[in-house]
């Protein structure tokens, strides 16, 4: 009698990841890239995007009410990507990783005219986190044209402290909590200036402040609005992440994350809207299906939970680069880039080698996981590599970028300024 092994329609797949002297040895002819090649569809981008790759990520986008692109951030091609996709497909609510009133802020901003852009970003250099960046703004006016809503659900950013507290200075009532206020918001202009010049991050003020600051302001606002003490814990919330007070950490923001996204959800189902068509846009970690890179659920998971208990869909898209140049962000540097590769060692992505090394430098590649989902499921395919089994599980499709460029800033910050 034979095996009821073999009597499956494919033999099982074991995929060994060796580590040698903490790199990972990754055939382009072991089991996995040999299904992952029956499933790769090449498309090519310079003014637009060509090929069967693109029209299968368009027809996967537009059968799916909620759309999820997990991305490595700081790469100028992402927005690019994804703002293609909106030209072509309808949204109706953008969902991204910034807080709340940067979300706002960013809206408003959007609707304003290339002067009045402008100058808000010399005026507020990285302020709007990754949407500091040229790329991802054009994206923001693209939705912006659609009049798309924009929900942040972020915890607030390092960078963002000054034009929160300008938000809450509008909105407070009081006189004790104007001035108060006022003056945190010039204090966090100055103290990111300090850090600017100095390259010192630990003088910003979610780094530098004590509990005192904090205390104050509950304090003073304990009378204000729900809205002002909702931004108010916002900020006390991301202090607390930063600096581990109260064992905060990573869970924390995400938990925050999902409490977010539930109660934007329920405040609209409560109004009586629905949104039809809806398009995420985070770091890569977070919108997977499945079980997260670090354990526990997150956001991806959940919204993959809302979509199915509204009877509807959620399609969720990895989007990398495989090597090339990426924004890194640091303010003393002015927003440079930085060289990455995906098979240096210290890349978080290099998990992802199997389907990577299949990619020429000429040409984008689409891969389909789902086929590669099933057979884990049907206990056809087995991999040891954590990473990438989780990427399998939790995403519908990697898009691999051959060779990406820095994302570009608006106003360039170094010490002459």
């Amino acid at each position: 009698m034979k095996s009821n092994n073999l009597n499956k329609k494919n033999v099982i797949l074991i995929i060994t990841t060796l580590f040698i002297s903490g790199g990972i040895f990754a055939q382009t002819d072991n089991p996995i890239a040999k299904v992952a090649k029956e499933h790769m569809y090449p498309f090519t981008f310079d003014t637009s995007f060509r090929g069967e790759g693109w029209e299968k990520i368009k027809d996967d986008a537009k059968s799916h009410n909620h759309l999820l692109v997990g991305e490595d951030h700081g790469l100028a091609e992402v927005p690019i990507f994804t703002k293609a996709l909106i030209q072509y497909i309808d949204y109706d609510l953008f969902v991204a990783e910034i807080d709340s009133v940067t979300a706002s802020t960013i809206k408003q901003l959007a609707a304003q005219d290339i002067d009045q852009i402008d100058s808000f970003h010399a005026a507020n250099p990285s302020a709007l986190s990754f949407y500091s960046a040229k790329e991802e703004f054009e994206l923001i006016k693209e939705l912006g044209e659609s009049n798309t809503d924009i929900w942040g659900l972020d915890q607030v950013s390092l960078f963002s402290t000054g034009i929160v507290f300008r938000k809450l200075n509008q909105i407070c009532s009081s006189k004790e909590a104007k001035e108060l206020t006022a003056q945190l918001a010039k204090q966090s202009d100055s103290l990111f200036l300090e850090a600017t010049l100095k390259g010192n991050y630990d003088m910003l003020f979610i780094l530098s402040s004590k509990q005192e600051v904090f205390d104050t302001l509950n304090h003073v606002l304990k009378n204000e609005s729900l809205e002002a003490r909702s931004i108010l814990r916002d900020i006390e919330t991301s202090w607390k992440i930063y600096n581990g007070i109260d064992h905060a950490n990573y869970y924390t923001r995400l938990a925050g994350m999902k409490s977010k996204l539930l109660n934007y959800y329920l405040h609209n189902r409560a109004k009586g809207k629905k949104y039809e068509k809806v398009l995420y846009k985070f770091g890569a970690y977070h919108v997977g299906k499945a079980e997260g890179f670090f354990g526990g659920y997150d956001v991806g998971n959940f919204v993959s939970n809302i979509a199915e208990a509204e009877g509807a869909s959620s399609y969720h898209l990895m989007v990398i680069g495989k090597e090339g140049e990426m924004n890194s962000f640091l303010l003393a540097d002015g927003m440079e880039s930085m060289v990455f590769n995906i098979m240096d060692k210290e890349s978080k992505l290099k998990g992802l080698l199997p389907l990577a090394n299949l990619v020429d430098e000429n040409e984008w590649v689409f891969f389909n996981l789902r086929p590669l989902q099933k057979l884990i499921e049907n206990g056809e395919l087995s991999i040891e590599n954590s990473f990438l089994r989780k990427a399998i599980k939790g995403y519908d499709g990697l898009v691999v970028i051959p060779k990406v460029t820095p994302s570009s800033h608006y106003k360039k910050i170094d010490k002459k300024d």
